[in-house]
């Protein structure tokens, strides 16, 4: 065989390595991808659990909209507006669980709790000098309403005190009770 012979076999010879060697590579990126593919149809990992005192979550502008966290060894959640003020609160107190509502000033507008003695809902005005409250303590349903010249009508279970023994009783369910802003009875029906 001919020098140049000789060379074009061992260059045919290396041709056929090089493919071979791509084909491998190409196949072992292929499986690669594969694998990888695999892991991320999965679905994201998940960590067992996380521990904090505090989460803050935050808009697309680093305001601080909502927040999670313990207050007095208490759990509670904030939910903010854009302008940072705090529009409703989730507690958790010994007393029970509340949702607070509040005005664009911070102030309460509207409660609705679920405390040891019975559930209540409470709504006020902007200035916290009337409102209506209902509730259902252990001695029956109640609604009450409040004016800001601290006037006040009760419907409902109402306990009332007798002047004149300091005896106390309590209405029926079927009673409406005004007070004038001494909390002395103006009227009542039944009588």
């Amino acid at each position: 065989m001919t020098k140049d012979g000789n060379i074009k076999q061992r260059l045919e010879k290396l041709e056929r390595q090089n493919r071979r060697m791509k084909l491998a590579g190409v196949g072992a990126l292929v499986i690669a991808a594969a694998f990888l593919l695999m892991g991320q149809a999965s679905g994201p990992r998940t960590l067992p659990e996380v521990r904090a005192n505090s989460f803050v979550l935050v808009d697309a502008q680093g305001r601080q909209r909502a927040t999670l966290s313990m207050d007095m060894n208490e759990p509670g959640l904030a939910l903010r507006d854009a302008s940072g003020a705090i529009r409703a609160m989730l507690a958790n107190s010994p007393q029970g669980p509340t949702l607070g509502l509040l005005d664009a000033n911070g102030k309460a507008a509207a409660t609705l709790a679920v405390l040891s003695d019975g559930p209540l809902l409470g709504m006020l005005d902007a200035n916290l000098t009337q409102g209506v409250m209902l509730d259902i303590p252990a001695h029956g349903p109640e609604l009450k309403l409040n004016d800001a010249n601290r006037f006040e009508t009760d419907i409902g279970a109402t306990d009332l005190i007798t002047p004149t023994t300091g005896e106390t009783h309590t209405t029926s369910a079927a009673s409406i009770v005004l007070f004038g802003k001494d909390k002395k009875v103006l009227w009542s029906a039944p009588q």
